[in-house]
């Protein structure tokens, strides 16, 4: 005796759209099936009925019975769970932790030699902005 259960029930997922070459035979099935949008899933009951329904539309649907489905939703729930918050560390490549830069040096490193004005502020969007830096550019300049 081989030790088989009698699966009671199927789950239908609409996998392609109705538009297209779907004929009006097709569409009726799905229609009567209330699967109307692209991965909608219905439960339906297995019997010989619904069977030669599915047979008709099989390169539309995926059919799955209830202990594939539920797997398929757990596993599904497990991949989007809370996930450990991503930890990043400023270090180099030999271990050493980077050094953290002040503004003044942030301001310093920006200014160079052949810095101009009109480099820094062409674009008309942020136009204030670059002339706030230019000047903040400029005083660091005064101040060495």
């Amino acid at each position: 005796m081989s030790s088989t259960t009698k699966v009671k029930t199927l789950f239908v997922t609409l996998r392609r759209g109705l538009a297209g070459g779907t004929t009006e035979k097709t569409i009726k099935i799905l229609q009567s099936l209330n699967l109307t949008k692209t991965n909608s899933v219905r439960e339906v009951p297995n019997t010989p009925d619904f069977r030669g329904a599915l047979a008709k539309i099989i390169h539309m649907v995926t059919i799955e019975t209830d202990t594939m489905y539920h797997a398929r939703q757990q596993a599904h729930k497990q991949h989007f769970e809370h996930r450990e918050p991503l930890r990043v560390s400023h270090t180099t490549m030999d271990g050493v932790t980077a050094p953290v830069a002040s503004r003044q040096e942030f301001v310093d490193a920006l200014w160079h030699s052949g810095a101009k004005e009109g480099v820094i502020h062409r674009s008309k969007t942020s136009r204030e902005s670059g002339e706030q830096l230019v000047k903040a550019l400029g005083s660091a300049k005064k101040q060495k």
